[in-house]
């Protein structure tokens, strides 16, 4: 499962991401997470979920998304030198990059 967060004026991106995932070519299971506050509140109370490039343009007002399956906090391994290759789901890595450009797709549409 994916993890959505957004904050600020990122509720339109948000969505396009959502439709994407439930795709039937896709379908991507995924949770949600839209809190209502500004980002120096967030920073204060969730500073974890600001260890990723999302995070300056949340700053700044800038549309943006954390996608995420959580493993840095569930898995010990995860970014250090004993996570192997065989620790990956690829068919997971695959349906987030189908999502991931069919909302760039659908936001070029748009343009």
């Amino acid at each position: 499962m994916i993890l959505i967060s957004t904050i600020g004026d990122s509720s339109d991106l948000t969505d396009k991401f959502c439709s994407q995932c439930e795709q039937d070519s896709i379908n991507l299971p995924y949770a949600c997470f839209k809190p209502t506050v500004s980002f120096e509140k967030f920073s204060v109370n969730l500073p974890f979920l600001l260890c990723s490039d999302h995070a300056p343009f949340w700053r700044e007002g800038i549309p943006a998304l954390e996608l995420t399956d959580t493993a840095i906090l569930r898995d010990p391994y995860a970014h250090t030198p004993v996570d192997t290759i065989n620790n990956l789901d690829f068919d997971f890595m695959a349906k987030l990059c189908k999502a991931v450009y069919a909302t760039v797709v659908e936001i070029n549409k748009e343009a």
